[in-house]
């Protein structure tokens, strides 16, 4: 009984504060690592989530890190798909002797 209490005792007034969002798993696995040593806490990615413990400001900090890189991938998986996978752009016309076509 004694020795359950202590163990108890000893974790009273330690405070770890922990960051979770979920994001995809094509997203670059060296920025969490980036944003983890720039905020001095650890990370890892479990179950399609990425959590962030250490301190209550340095987990805040990470967290506001983490917001803006998931957002500028959305955009990027959104918006910016075009240069990662280019398209074929075709004008065709109909004239009187035959069929034109401009492959760009």
């Amino acid at each position: 009984m004694f020795l359950r209490s202590r163990a108890l005792l000893t974790r009273v007034g330690v405070r770890n504060a922990v960051y979770r969002k979920a994001m995809p798993q094509e997203f670059n696995v060296s920025m969490y690592e980036e944003i983890a040593t720039k905020t001095s806490t650890k990370w890892k990615f479990q179950m399609g989530a990425v959590s962030f413990n250490g301190t209550d400001g340095n987990v805040a900090k990470a967290g506001e890190l983490i917001e803006v890189a998931a957002n500028k991938f959305r955009a990027e998986e959104i918006t910016g798909m075009h240069k990662n996978f280019p398209t074929l752009n075709i004008k065709v016309g109909v004239c009187q002797l035959g069929f034109e076509y401009k492959v760009q």
